[in-house]
């Protein structure tokens, strides 16, 4: 493994030099986006732009070796994971849109079609099943105990108003 890893660091090295046309060891926006533009031609501009931008930690407007490492090594969904918008609104509440697959993870399916489909599958499906474990959990679970406590306090409630009753 370590010498595949260093197989692919030294390729991604050489695109990264191949792409910085000015030579001061970062890649500018422009770079970054007319290089792979020439590379890879099934991504639009405006998702290299997002991806340049999501990437870069900084955020000088420059994306180093290291973060230009970190997403060639990304598999295709963590690529598309890091293109989505935020899922969360301003309040920090999540917000979902309604599923329109007819199976869960139809859309994984169809997605998945790289050389380490497996893995990138079985990485996506874990994610979007660990989701809607949150969502369940933080809207349906939490209402289910609400009205069970409700219920039950009532229930107690009036089998003591019952007993006093009864007695007086």
């Amino acid at each position: 493994a370590t010498i595949n890893e260093k197989m692919w660091s030294d390729k991604a090295r050489r695109l990264f030099e191949a792409l910085d046309e000015d030579k001061d060891a970062l890649l500018s926006l422009n770079e970054f986006v007319n290089g792979l533009l020439r590379l890879i031609s099934n991504m639009a501009e405006e998702d290299l732009t997002n991806l340049f931008y999501q990437c870069i930690k900084k955020k000088a407007g420059k994306m180093s070796f290291s973060e230009f490492y970190l997403l060639m090594t990304k598999n295709s969904i963590e690529v598309e994971e890091i293109l989505q918008p935020p899922i969360r609104d301003s309040r920090g509440l999540i917000q979902v849109n309604p599923n329109q697959e007819a199976v869960f993870g139809e859309g994984l399916l169809e997605r998945s079609n790289s050389r380490n489909s497996v893995f990138s599958l079985s990485k996506g499906a874990m994610k979007s099943q660990s989701f809607a474990q949150e969502l369940y959990e933080s809207r349906i679970a939490s209402l289910q105990r609400f009205v069970a406590m409700t219920v039950m306090f009532h229930q107690m409630g009036y089998r003591v108003e019952r007993f006093f009753f009864r007695k007086c």
